[in-house]
């Protein structure tokens, strides 16, 4: 018998190296079940459940009353009739790759080397004594598929082991019976079985237990997860061809769309630490704003202002919204705006204080008061800059100066 097993050892040792063309399995809804069997579930001891687990078209789920199940639980409804179905075609997906080789893998603990991808066959039973080892050679991507050509028996403390980035999502016993995993065998990798699956006292699974429709499920304090199966391969290696060649030909879009809109608005990074020395006609220069705190502008446009918050610029027309000229505030250095003109009279609105802010000042719609700062204005009234405070903007006016409602101002 320890002749067999060397020669076996030495033919899988020398063709090891043979090309395979296996392909991945696919569970479908199978995939998210821990446990599914077709005939009954059955568990003993304080079992954890990682994952759904699900009876068609039996009925009998016993025992889970001393296991913890994370998961759902199917018992011959539409979602495990549909699970045992998918789990018919992986089967036979797994049933129908070609072997790797031609050596009769009976025996797959303690070999000489480790196995690396591919499609493993055993004519009859496959069984595993000691630790056998799944080399992914620096790839997750490798498919691993044991073929037992009747039932798949490990022995206590029997163990799977993956190395080199193999994946257990990956791995695939496909078992033309039963199958039995002993005392306390560390497993790896999706059962499917035709017959019965039983786990014996302290055995873990990295996988599934998955017996078809004439199969029951027996657990004893066991642990069983399901490994969360994706392709992250294939996203991760297309993009940054296709990434490449777009962004050197999309720059002209951006450049298009940032000369656009600081006509609207000026955000914070573009806006200079000190004024220019001139500024387009209508316009102010403003040397200083208080961090964080808008400027209003009413007419023209702000040309510049050291200032992080964000700037807020309405038209005259836009508020309905006259202010009377102010000639003995000239405009500020460095800006081209027109000298003083003739001055409107401007009747009074009357005083309608709004509710209190949260920062205790009047800023709602409707508020009213006396503020004081410096004002830049035109006094034909087509531009007026304020800066100062008034609600929960800045908006101070010469002392004494009233303004009537300013809905704009929140």
């Amino acid at each position: 018998m320890a002749g067999v097993a060397l020669t076996t050892v030495a033919t899988m040792t020398m063709l090891g190296t043979v090309a395979s063309a296996q392909t991945s399995v696919g569970l479908g809804t199978a995939q998210s079940y821990a446990i599914l069997a077709g005939a009954a579930i059955s568990n003993t001891g304080p079992s954890t459940i990682n994952g759904d687990i699900g009876v068609s078209p039996g009925t009998a789920i016993t025992g889970m009353d001393e296991a913890t199940v994370n998961g759902a639980t199917n018992a011959a409804n539409a979602a495990a009739l549909q699970a045992q179905s998918d789990l018919t075609i992986a089967y036979n997906e797994a049933a129908s790759q070609p072997p790797t080789d031609t050596a009769n893998y009976s025996q797959i603990g303690n070999l000489e080397d480790p196995l690396t991808s591919g499609v493993y066959n055993a004519t009859s039973s496959m069984n595993l004594t000691g630790t056998v080892t799944l080399d992914g050679q620096g790839s997750s991507d490798g498919i691993f598929i044991f073929q037992a050509g009747t039932t798949l028996v490990t022995g206590s403390d029997s163990r799977v082991e993956l190395i080199n980035g193999a994946n257990p999502c990956n791995v695939f016993w496909q078992v033309g019976s039963s199958a039995t995993l002993g005392t306390g065998t560390s497993f790896v990798g999706t059962v499917m079985t035709t017959l019965d699956i039983s786990a014996n006292t302290g055995a873990t699974v990295q996988g599934r237990l998955l017996a078809q429709t004439a199969g029951a499920v027996t657990l004893d304090t066991n642990t069983i997860n399901i490994t969360p199966c994706g392709e992250p391969t294939v996203p991760t290696t297309t993009p940054p061809t296709t990434t490449e060649p777009t962004d050197t030909t999309e720059p002209t879009t951006p450049t298009t769309t940032e000369t656009t809109e600081p006509t609207t608005s000026v955000p914070p990074t573009a806006v200079p630490t000190t004024p220019p020395t001139a500024v387009p006609n209508g316009s102010s220069a403003i040397p200083l704003l208080p961090l964080l705190l808008p400027a209003i502008l009413i007419g023209g446009s702000v040309a510049a202002a050291p200032v992080v918050g964000p700037m807020i610029g309405q038209s005259l027309g836009d508020l309905g919204f006259p202010l009377p000229a102010l000639p003995e505030f000239p405009p500020l250095a460095g800006s081209a705006m027109p000298g003083p003109g003739p001055v409107q009279p401007v009747a009074p609105a009357p005083m309608a204080p709004g509710p209190e802010s949260p920062n205790g000042r009047g800023g709602e719609p409707g508020a009213m008061g006396d503020v004081t700062g410096p004002v830049a204005a035109d006094t034909g009234g087509t531009a007026v800059l304020m800066t100062g405070s008034m609600g929960d903007f800045e908006l101070p006016l010469p002392s004494g100066v009233r303004l009537p409602p300013l809905p704009f101002i929140r």
